[in-house]
């Protein structure tokens, strides 16, 4: 199975994690960068707003068409029980182009159902795996990830 693990990152959690993910499954990767500043507090303010309210970011054109993967797995902060507002762009640039879609996310502590949801429903399909980790997990998410892996690998 040919994957794509995409992914946004502000802090860099979110990036460790995708890369972690593309290693353990031989998987292509695709860093989506917006064309603005979510840096600092006023930045994540700005797009938690946007998040909650769906309006997407301007992002740099991706290069992976997904069209091209049996499986895109879509890697996002949780911002106000949101996914990413660059993560939201990115999904309505490419929605119809997903076979089949995973998720996973970082957060402080809870908003992943929501933004399961939210994904679910901006791609128009209903999620083949999705994985979470908090910020306490973040200390040693090795397990975490490896057992995701090992779950896709099964698909």
């Amino acid at each position: 199975m040919k994957i794509l693990v995409a992914y946004y990152s502000r802090s860099g959690n979110t990036k460790r994690f995708a890369e972690m993910l593309r290693r353990d499954l031989d998987a292509d990767i695709e860093e989506i960068r917006d064309n603005q500043s979510h840096t600092g507090t006023g930045g994540y303010l700005k797009g938690a707003i946007e998040s909650v309210i769906g309006k997407g970011s301007s992002i740099i054109v991706t290069t992976k068409d997904p069209i091209n993967y049996d499986l895109v797995l879509i890697g996002t902060p949780v911002w106000a029980s949101s996914p990413a507002s660059p993560v939201i762009t990115y999904i309505e640039n490419n929605k119809n182009r997903f076979k089949k879609v995973g998720a996973f996310c970082t957060m402080k502590a809870n908003g992943d159902d929501k933004t399961f949801q939210k994904i679910s429903e901006l791609t128009g399909k209903d999620l083949v795996k999705s994985l979470s980790i908090t910020e306490k997990e973040m200390k040693s998410p090795n397990k975490k990830i490896k057992d995701f892996a090992d779950e896709i690998k099964l698909l």
